[in-house]
């Protein structure tokens, strides 16, 4: 009786192999396709005819017990997926859906309509199961641990399917698959894209190869072999599951290696990771490079199957070896491309052994250790030397480099902690290890504050009795002040200053990107992304990094700051331009990593700079801002709305009349006087960035800092708590009363207090705008700045900002451009990002914007002319414990 099979996931590669085999073998083979715009059936159009094609979804439920009990079939083959793992990062919901539950849905499809007795069922698992592997081969005994959404979703697909064997008696098998292709294979994953590019390099149509990680080594087979292990798995008398794989392992590099030698030119390698490249032995040209956006967020380094208890139960052997499988694929892409593979191709094919290159040993100073000696070898003898290489690099250079590494940080990061003691800067060899390293010791710090801020909070927000303030604010990453704190504060009160404001830094952050806030000798904050630092009184020099200095002078009423870059290349010495500096230095140097931070020849510049600056700013009453007096001008709302994609319950909201002309021309005159400045974060140029490569590790913050750059403009940051309080006056009613917050020891009901009155204006000209991001959410442990209509909040507690205010300064006939867009993001299946526009707000003078700092947001570059704007945060405090 012929025997009726229904396959999901018929017009993939495997689907369309496997329809092959089935109607050679006589069945009635019917599919489940998805409802799609255009045609997806090019793998299966040849036997089109021949098939029965259902419309469905792994993921309606109703739809698969529908064409189960029309179908009635004797074998179902599972091969329906999401199964690119990069696009499982940016897609894991669907993923999960689809991979995951969608098992589920078809083995509860066939037990609802009841033919859990007469249907053999089979799911496609993945090698990715082994994700870090636990041992090498890999077999059904290995554990699972599972490195992707997509591997974590089909280790679920594999157990409901053990489960339902189990329990309902089913015969359902997992083929546990290692990575099998073919020309039928999709061209977003490693293999179709090595073959295709490679026929594009060789008709012209393209330069070179970007590709992720060359070292990921995988079982590479081919689908028709793997095909007709899924049915041998279903003709057995007792279910059971089975590693599909060759037990023959290749690295990536191999596989780029082998395609171009078959094309006529073979390639040798020199650089090592990032920096490596492929080169044409022949020309010179640079045929292959690495790029970091195809690296996967956890990677799978190595895979490689045993399939013997295949072979001896079910007597399945693969047929088509690696080299005719690249050979088959390369054929296929060169004659898409117009062009013939060279008849020498067949030659490496038939090759006992595979030669990778035919370099020479003096073909490039550059070659990394283990290339070298393998172009040194006859071809025959390279392919068996590789896994011997790549071993003793792992073993013997890799791990040794890493422990090495690991200890001298250690022994920096002890001197630093315990005796303030760095070791001088010097120059490392390209590697992600210190990197790395740099961003574990940097979250360690922020976990230890965190930690200790947790403890001295109470459960009401405000600070334990017995917390000691001073110590909780100095941190772990400040162990300069603590033996001179106390002595300084002293004399900080007896020159006349007023009381120190010293703000705990709670600001949770990932690694060390977006916003961070920390204290700086007891008497401020550095702002990372803006980099301020904050002082009250009358002189103070603050640190901000070991190629960066912040002076402050001369503040009289309110606090101001102003923040100055400069490079202190003098040996180390004690500060001595006046009496405060040398009071700060007498118990220890000032210093940042092991270098001075100025004499008084850099000490007189930066004095003068400040003083210079300050005096602008205190012109705002003498340019007749009266804050009492506008903020009885009426404010109209232009327009509300909530984004699709929002995740916040906050409409979007424009209010026009917020500032008056004359206000904005004002704050304008004022800070072009000032002078505007990149921040100096900024200051780098992408030439300095590059030099950075070669400085020791601690410059990983500054360069980290310069890449995560969102913002391109120049800026003027100022304190106003009057322009604070008439902001506050004149928005604070469209505000949420309450929000709530939840992800952190910071989680808890907040309530609205005021506009936190730190100030950014900006200034945008030629081709300066921001790139798509969300503004951060800053935290405090007091309130910034007292301001009148939060005084009453002033006590310790909880504070963060919610919601951003944007304010346009000048009228669009100055400007063309500068609009500003929330944006969805899209990722597609090569994990490109792209953004949607899904709402645009025109720039008007005295405008504002409200929205929350989650709202993807981006600003359009300035084609012409000059755009002002400001830009503040809405502050909240908790008031109690989430529910």
């Amino acid at each position: 009786m012929r025997k009726t099979a229904l396959i999901t996931g018929i017009t993939g590669q495997d689907g369309s192999y496997l329809a092959e085999f089935l109607l050679e073998k006589g069945y009635c083979v019917h599919g489940i396709i998805r409802r799609s715009s255009s045609f997806n059936t090019a793998r299966i159009d040849h036997i089109f005819d021949k098939v029965n094609l259902h419309y469905g979804d792994l993921v309606d439920s109703s739809n698969l017990a529908s064409i189960m009990a029309k179908v009635k079939p004797d074998e179902v083959y599972n091969l329906a997926a999401q199964s690119h793992v990069k696009v499982s990062f940016e897609e894991p919901e669907y993923t999960a859906q689809a991979d995951g539950v969608g098992t589920l849905r078809l083995l509860e499809a066939i037990r609802t309509v009841g033919l859990e007795k007469t249907t053999r069922f089979y799911q496609a698992s993945t090698s990715e199961l082994y994700g870090m592997v636990q041992e090498v081969p890999q077999r059904e005994t290995t554990p699972f641990y599972p490195r992707s959404p997509y591997a974590v979703a089909k280790l679920y697909a594999y157990w409901i399917v053990v489960n339902y064997r189990e329990a309902y008696e089913m015969f359902a098998v997992n083929g546990i698959l290692f990575n099998h292709e073919s020309p039928r294979r999709g061209g977003t994953f490693v293999t179709k894209k090595v073959t295709a590019n490679v026929a594009q390099v060789m008709a012209g149509t393209r330069d070179r190869i970007l590709l992720g990680n060359l070292d990921s080594k995988r079982d590479w087979g081919h689908a028709k072999d793997y095909v007709r292990m899924m049915w041998m798995m279903l003709q057995v008398e007792k279910p059971d599951d089975f590693v599909v794989a060759t037990n023959k392992q290749y690295s990536v590099r191999d596989l780029v290696t082998l395609c171009f030698e078959m094309v006529g030119r073979p390639v040798i390698w020199r650089g090592t990771g990032l920096e490596e490249e492929g080169v044409d032995e022949k020309s010179g040209q640079v045929l292959v490079q690495v790029s970091p956006k195809y690296f996967r967020p956890t990677e799978v380094e190595t895979l490689l199957g045993d399939p013997k208890k295949a072979s001896e139960k079910l007597g399945w052997k693969p047929e088509i070896s690696f080299k005719e499988l690249v050979h088959e694929m390369l054929d296929y892409d060169m004659t898409q491309a117009g062009l013939t593979l060279p008849a020498s191709a067949r030659d490496i094919m038939k090759r006992q052994d595979i030669g990778t290159s035919t370099a020479d040993e003096g073909s490039s100073e550059k070659l990394s250790r283990s290339h070298h000696f393998q172009a040194r070898l006859r071809p025959e003898l390279r392919w068996k030397c590789d896994r011997i290489f790549e071993t003793m690099e792992i073993q013997a250079a890799a791990h040794l480099v890493t422990v090495v590494a690991v200890v001298l940080v250690l022994v920096n990061i002890c001197k630093r902690v315990f005796i303030g003691e760095v070791s001088p800067p010097r120059r490392r060899p390209p590697s992600d290890i210190r990197r790395k390293l740099a961003e574990m010791w940097w979250r360690w710090t922020q976990q230890r504050r965190r930690e200790q801020m947790a403890e001295a909070i109470s459960a009401d927000g405000t600070l334990a009795p017995d917390c000691d303030y001073q110590q909780l604010s100095e941190g772990p990453g400040n162990p300069a002040v603590s033996s001179t704190a106390n002595s300084f504060r002293d004399f900080w009160l007896s020159l006349g200053g007023g009381p120190i404001d010293i703000g705990i830094p709670v600001v949770p952050i990932k690694g060390i990107h977006g916003t961070v806030d920390f204290p700086l000798l007891g008497i401020g904050t550095w702002q990372y992304n803006s980099t301020v630092a904050k002082a009250t009184g009358p002189v103070a020099v603050v640190l901000l990094h070991r190629k960066m200095a912040v002076a402050v002078a001369k503040i009289p009423k309110q606090r101001r700051s102003v923040a100055f870059a400069e490079e202190p290349s003098s040996p180390p010495a004690r500060l001595s331009e006046s009496e405060l500096l040398h009071r700060m230095t007498q118990n220890h140097e000032i210093m940042v990593r092991g270098r001075a931070l100025a004499n008084s020849e850099t000490i007189a510049p930066f004095a003068e700079e400040c003083q210079k600056r300050l005096e602008g700013l205190h012109g705002w009453q003498s340019h007749g801002i009266d804050f009492q007096q506008e903020a009885t001008e009426e404010v109209k709302v232009e327009e509300r709305f909530l984004l699709p994609t929002s995740s916040s319950r906050f409409p979007v909201t424009v209010l026009d009349g917020v500032l008056t002309r004359e206000m904005c021309q004002s704050f304008i005159s004022i800070h072009e006087k000032v002078g505007f400045a990149r921040p100096p974060s900024l200051l780098v140029n992408l030439a300095e960035k590059n030099k950075l490569e070669e400085e020791d590790e601690e410059d990983l913050l500054l360069k980290l800092a310069y890449e995560q750059a969102k913002n391109t403009s120049e800026l003027v940051q100022i304190e106003s708590v009057d322009f604070a309080d008439y902001l506050w006056k004149k928005l604070g009613h469209f505000l949420p009363d309450e929000h709530s917050h939840a992800g952190n020891f910071t989680s808890g009901v907040y309530e609205k207090c005021g506009i936190v009155p730190v100030f950014r204006f900006m200034r945008y000209q030629k081709d300066q705008g921001f790139k798509p991001h969300k503004d951060p959410e800053r935290a405090y442990a007091e309130y910034p700045l007292m301001s009148g209509a939060a005084a009453a909040h002033g006590e310790s507690g909880i504070y963060k900002s919610f919601f951003t205010i944007a304010l346009y300064l000048n009228d669009p006939a100055e400007f063309e451009g500068g609009k500003l867009n929330f944006v969805e993001l899209h990722v597609d299946d090569m994990g490109e990002k792209t953004y949607e526009s899904q709402a645009t707000v025109n720039p008007a003078v005295g405008r504002c914007v409200l929205f929350a700092h989650n709202e993807l947001h981006e600003g359009g570059g300035v084609q012409s002319g000059t755009k002002y704007m400001c830009q503040c945060d809405v502050l909240y405090k908790r008031v109690r414990a989430l529910p």
